[in-house]
Order: C-alpha cells, then sequence, then structure tokens
C-alpha cells in the first residue's frame, strides 16, 4: 500500500499495518508546490516606517523578509563594526536573531565570508567602472 502527494506525486510507503501513514502527513506542510505552504511564505507584515524628515509621523507598509538583504545587512555590520567572522555562531546572536527574525535561517561564518567577499567583489567593480568612465584624474596621497 502507498501514499501519494496530491501536489507533487511523490509516493511514501503507507502501509498501516508496517510503516503508518506519519510520513506523507508530514510532508503535506512542507511540500513546495503545495498552494496552502506558499502563500505562508510571502505573507507581509504590517510595519510603521518612521519618516526621516518629520520625527513624530510614521507610515504604515507592508514587509516580507527577503534573505538575501537579511544576509547582506548582517555582513554590512561585520564590516562596519569591525567584528569577527564567527560573531554569527555566537550564541547571543544567534538567540537575539531567533527572536527577532526567527524564519531567517542563520549562516555559518563561511557563509558570511563568502557573502563578504561578493560585496568586496561587487565595490571594486563599481569603483573600477566610476574611475573608468567617471574620473579624470585621480591623486593618491599617503601620510607616513
Amino acid at each position: 500500500m502507498a501514499g501519494k502527494c496530491k501536489y507533487c506525486d511523490f509516493v511514501y510507503k503507507a502501509d498501516p499495518s508496517k510503516n503508518g501513514t506519519k510520513n506523507l502527513k508530514n510532508h503535506f506542510p512542507k511540500c513546495s508546490k503545495n498552494q496552502d505552504n506558499q502563500s505562508k511564505q510571502t505573507q507581509a507584515l504590517l510595519i510603521f516606517e518612521k519618516d526621516q524628515n518629520n520625527e513624530g509621523e510614521a507610515k504604515l507598509k507592508s514587509w516580507v523578509l527577503n534573505p538575501h538583504e537579511a544576509r547582506e545587512s548582517i555582513a554590512k555590520m561585520i564590516i562596519i563594526d569591525e567584528l569577527p567572522f564567527r560573531f554569527v555562531e555566537n550564541l547571543g546572536f544567534r538567540l537575539m536573531m531567533s527572536v527577532c527574525c526567527p524564519s531567517l535561517n542563520m549562516s555559518s561564518c563561511i557563509t558570511i565570508v563568502r557573502d563578504i567577499y561578493h560585496l568586496y567583489v561587487d565595490k571594486r567593480v563599481k569603483l573600477n567602472e566610476y574611475l573608468v568612465y567617471s574620473c579624470q584624474r585621480v591623486s593618491v596621497t599617503t601620510d607616513t
């Protein structure tokens, strides 16, 4: 006897006397082709965005978690604050992220290093394009 997912047609063993049906039951909430799961992943939250010009006013806007932007902002935080790469593996940081943004899967320090390297390459390319197309002269000075 077998059970088949009605969304992705994946077949599971589902003999009640041998395997049970729990594996199929656990598959439904995780199935990527299930329309109910997709709507939950893109649900927007309403947040108040503070207006930079007026201190007392705030605008209501929708917000959806973008994991790429979140990882990029963590990489920028490490660069700006000169933190060690292993900072993302500290218990305190992971606890804070689990409270603030529980749906974000935290990266390892190797992934953060890779993200920082990609930021560096992007900035280097932009600087190179700026120097080639926009600048006429460059002056480099040092103070020893």
